[in-house]
């Protein structure tokens, strides 16, 4: 009887287990049991409600009509005695260089008028670990609430009042701002570009299950939140 060598075997037995691991991958994917549909929903929930804390935490104030985060911090920055020395922007500081292409908060400006979690979308077909993915990084952007918290904190002991700015006034801002909220923004920064990874891959899991279904466009977290508000891109949904 014809028997092949040890290694050859070895080598089959490990492409076809592959083959079947990948294929046990894709159909888990497309579990369409009941209890998968209940824990999709179920995660489904838990990200809308996380990504509603960050985007109040990180973005805007209060409720949707709420002012933004951004504003809010400019006005502060500006009565903490900065509104003139902006006007002025001396172009001989680097970081003032920086603040013409970024507005008057720096990178920090420009981290928290990027809003990318706004883009965020949801697709049929998702499976749990995707979707735990997705938890898991807006996870990571709700640990840095607290960081905004702390250039709230510094621009808020920070405020002249009714007495004219100093250069002093001035100094403390330059000496103490900077170095906190750079850290976040850049955290921040990174943070979108992860997340633009994560919703190609999304879209891309979707695809690969469906095809080019009707549903390929998903449907974005805000107006799972925000259901009344009519997005300019996208189709809404509720959970049910």
């Amino acid at each position: 009887m014809f028997k092949l060598p040890k290694s050859r075997f070895s080598t089959v037995v490990s492409d076809s287990s592959s083959r079947i691991s990948s294929m046990q991958s894709f159909d888990m994917k497309r579990d369409t049991s009941e209890p998968n549909q209940r824990k999709g929903k179920e995660l489904q929930t838990q990200v809308s409600n996380l990504w509603r804390i960050v985007w109040l935490g990180l973005y805007q104030l209060h409720d949707n009509h709420g002012p933004y985060h951004v504003d809010r911090l400019v006005q502060l920055y500006f009565g903490a005695g900065m509104a003139v020395y902006d006007i002025l922007d001396k172009v001989g500081d680097s970081y003032e260089r920086s603040k013409s292409h970024k507005g008057p908060l720096g990178l920090l400006g420009y981290a928290l008028s990027n809003r990318a979690i706004s883009n965020l979308r949801l697709y049929e077909g998702l499976s749990i670990d995707t979707l735990k993915s997705v938890i898991q990084l807006l996870e990571a952007y709700k640990h840095e609430i607290a960081s905004l918290g702390e250039v709230y904190e510094l621009l808020r002991s920070l405020q002249v009042g009714l007495r004219t700015p100093t250069s002093n006034d001035e100094k403390a801002v330059l000496e103490h701002y900077p170095p906190l909220a750079d850290q976040l923004a850049r955290r921040l920064v990174h943070l979108d570009a992860r997340l633009d990874v994560l919703m190609a891959e999304l879209e891309d899991e979707h695809m690969e299950s469906f095809g080019d279904s009707p549903q390929r466009n998903g449907w974005l977290v805000r107006d799972m939140v925000y259901p009344n508000i009519l997005s300019h891109s996208g189709m809404s949904r509720k959970i049910s």
